[in-house]
């Protein structure tokens, strides 16, 4: 599995985040794994990748509170922002590793891509 790099992700976290492309991001989805969209509300609830918990990165304190007790560091943990350039999801799984979170895989496609593919997705009326 390949493991991040760039300027966001350094070697330090390359260890415990590792980028999945669309088929693992799919087949992790399925499997019913625990997903994290790093986007904000409203992007969130005009559409999201199933299953998928809110995380907004800029709204981290608001957030902590409301998702960390549904996590667990020893659970494999998705996270996905809008698109390739985004780097909301990166960001997040940045903080998530300094909470002691080592099991982060980070879905750079996004979105977008989940929905260009045709796949389910949820929205919040």
């Amino acid at each position: 599995m390949p493991v991040v790099h760039g300027s966001v992700v350094d070697s330090l976290h390359a260890e415990a985040i590792h980028i999945v492309e669309f088929e693992e991001a799919r087949r992790f989805v399925e499997s019913g794994g625990r997903v994290l969209d790093a986007r904000v509300r409203e992007i969130y609830e005009d559409g999201h990748i199933p299953g998928a918990i809110l995380f907004d990165y800029y709204q981290l304190g608001t957030y902590c509170e409301k998702v960390l007790p549904l996590l667990s560091p020893d659970e494999l943990i998705m996270i996905y922002c809008s698109e390739l350039t985004c780097e909301d999801s990166e960001l997040l799984a940045k903080e998530l590793y300094s909470f002691g979170y080592r099991k982060l895989l980070l879905y750079k496609g996004g979105f977008a891509e989940w929905q260009a593919a045709g796949l389910p997705v949820e929205r919040v009326e």
